[in-house]
């Protein structure tokens, strides 16, 4: 599996996550998954998958460059939000917690939704071989430093099939 393809299956997996309910909007649980987002997925976007297409595509596509950066700033605000959603749930104002909350998971849902519709198809189809199964390592060695156990929970893939990729 490509590491583009990985991020993917993050994806389906957030989206299941918010759209089922299961995500549970307690301060504790919410600040768990949302270092998931900061400490693996975003991390594996942000020193693997953006670099190299940026890289790749520099001199070549400068608009698609801008893209990326575009995109990838994004992680900062939703960090930004996070932080702040994680305060208002702390100090009890629960009311502007949960407004926040679902300002977070929309944005996190459109960006997602970018990715996967404006960088992840020419990664797939225009780099080489190559650089994509090195960063598949690079994100795989990510994953592990975070914790393939809390990695798996999130994700719902199982320890067995991340051994397989």
């Amino acid at each position: 599996m490509d590491v583009v393809e990985l991020l993917m299956v993050d994806h389906l997996s957030i989206r299941l996550l918010v759209r089922c309910g299961l995500c549970v909007r307690e301060v504790g649980e919410f600040a768990a998954f949302h270092d998931f987002i900061v400490g693996c997925h975003a991390r594996i976007e942000d020193e693997v998958v953006f670099p190299v297409l940026r890289e790749h595509f520099s001199g070549v596509d400068e608009g698609f460059v801008k893209l990326v950066e575009w995109i990838g700033n994004d992680h900062k605000l939703l960090d930004t939000l996070a932080g702040n959603v994680v305060g208002y749930g702390r100090s009890g104002e629960r009311e502007i917690y949960e407004d926040r909350l679902n300002l977070y998971f929309k944005l996190l849902m459109e960006h997602n939704l970018r990715e996967e519709a404006q960088l992840f198809p020419r990664w797939l189809q225009e780099l080489p071989r190559e650089a994509r199964a090195r960063a598949t390592e690079e994100a795989r060695k990510i994953i592990m430093e975070f914790g393939l156990k809390k990695y798996t929970e999130i994700t719902g893939l199982s320890e067995e099939a991340f051994k397989l990729i």
